[in-house]
């Protein structure tokens, strides 16, 4: 199946007219089109605020690539000793991932995960995708006004 992102012709059109992209502009549109899924995990409905630990950890980390004119965000946790927890048994877990997906209870049961950080990527896909693909061709448009980009 495949799913038809509004402006993608556009974009791939324009950057087939370009001799290169440079990375500044990929990077402003993957940053540009993780913001709303950041916002959606903070201030959605599922995260669980206790103290705000949690929710104000959260934000935006750049993985570095060798690929050049490519750049992925991931939504991480801050690094915070208060995250890291160790059981009786001595075993130690991440909160924050026990909160996402769930964990095992004393009594033998299961405790469900609330998938703040699942669902604010479903609910907020197509907006991020769009948002990037707007943000590249708005991009590519300056850049060729001012004559930083070439064409071939």
């Amino acid at each position: 199946m495949t799913q038809h992102i509004d402006g993608m012709d556009i974009l791939i059109a324009q950057l087939g007219r370009l001799e290169k992209v440079p990375k500044k502009y990929v990077t402003k549109a993957a940053k540009a089109g993780a913001k709303p899924i950041l916002s959606e995990a903070k201030n959605g409905t599922r995260i669980l605020v206790d103290t705000g630990l949690m929710k104000s950890s959260l934000h935006l980390k750049g993985e570095r690539n060798r690929p050049k004119a490519k750049k992925v965000y991931q939504i991480a946790f801050k690094a915070n000793p208060a995250f890291v927890k160790v059981t009786k048994d001595g075993k130690r877990y991440f909160y924050p991932a026990s909160q996402e997906y769930g964990y095992q209870l004393r009594n033998g049961g299961y405790m469900p995960g609330a998938k703040f950080m699942q669902s604010a990527l479903q609910d907020n896909i197509a907006l991020s995708e769009k948002i990037m693909v707007d943000t590249m061709i708005r991009g590519i448009r300056e850049g060729l006004g001012s004559g930083v980009l070439r064409e071939r």
